[in-house]
């Protein structure tokens, strides 16, 4: 069993990104939200909004910033629940705008910058965190978990057709899904690259590995708040949930714990065209792994 120890936590790497392709996926996230929301519960789909908006603006306070940089057609083509409440659009922006530090001149939307990773993710997790939590102020504590969880549920099962059809395109071309050796190099490139976290990889063979996290920095800009049931079900519940390892995955990933609930994260990852349904590495095995070589 091969083990590797990577200590990539960094919050101070600075990413370069596109504003207006990264409000675009925030506000195509919100928009599916409302859309499911409205679906699933129309007769508090009202009072959600507005109870959204003043979450947001309460945090926003009297932080404004001239917005004219960015390409407001392009950010919301085609969000008509989104765009049916424009209060709620611009709380939004103004939000994540002043969570990426950018409280001064705003810069071009069209062209990259760089912007501590930090705020990158304190802008888009926190986001997360009150489009959720907005739900217990207008149910009770058990309806509204299970109106999320139904949600996240209904946007599984969009992303399902949308990689079926890249499937089905991959098969036409003659071309294979990736394996896991693959899988793992990209992942631990990705989050070395942008400084996710302090893990360690512990691969069993070709086909399945786990990775444990002892740090995270979706975590670490969401724990302040106190509340890990509600930061769990805004961030991590979405690879949790049983709609997730969907037909159209050829690799399949399961956890029985969270960073946001216990002292280290697990997760288990594997190729289900060579491993139907494995074993997951007991807890104690996986808080083991490394750890001889501190």
């Amino acid at each position: 069993m091969k083990v590797e120890i990577y200590k990539a936590y960094n919050p101070d790497i600075i990413r370069k990104i596109t504003l207006n392709k990264w409000i675009r996926r925030l506000f195509e996230r919100m928009d599916s939200i409302l859309q499911y929301l409205g679906e699933l519960e129309p007769k508090i789909a009202a009072k959600y909004i507005q109870r959204l908006t003043k979450r947001l603006t309460d945090v926003v306070k009297d932080f404004r910033i001239d917005t004219g940089s960015l390409d407001h057609e392009e950010i919301t083509r085609n969000l008509d629940h989104l765009n049916a409440h424009p209060v709620l659009k611009d709380a939004i922006l103004l939000y994540v705008i002043k969570h990426l530090g950018l409280t001064e001149t705003l810069p071009s939307g069209s062209k990259e910058i760089g912007i501590r990773i930090w705020n990158i993710i304190m802008a888009g997790e926190r986001l997360s965190y009150h489009t959720v939590k907005t739900l217990p102020d207008i149910l009770e504590r058990e309806e509204a978990i299970s109106l999320w969880k139904r949600i996240v549920g209904k946007r599984h099962e969009a992303e399902q057709v949308r990689m079926e059809e890249e499937r089905r395109e991959r098969e036409e071309k003659g071309e294979e899904s990736p394996r896991r050796p693959e899988m793992r190099q990209n992942a631990i490139k990705s989050w070395s690259e942008i400084g996710l976290g302090d893990f360690v990889e512990s691969v069993f063979d070709e086909h399945s590995e786990v990775f444990r996290f002892d740090r995270c920095i979706i975590h670490e800009v969401l724990k302040d708040l106190e509340d890990p049931d509600w930061a769990y079900l805004a961030t991590c519940y979405a690879g949790d949930a049983p709609e997730f390892n969907h037909e159209s995955r050829t690799h399949f990933m399961r956890r029985t714990q969270t960073l946001h609930h216990a002292a280290f994260c697990d997760e288990f990852r594997w190729d289900t065209r060579f491993l139907k349904d494995p074993e997951q590495p007991s807890l104690e095995l996986t808080r083991k792994l490394g750890k001889d070589r501190e």
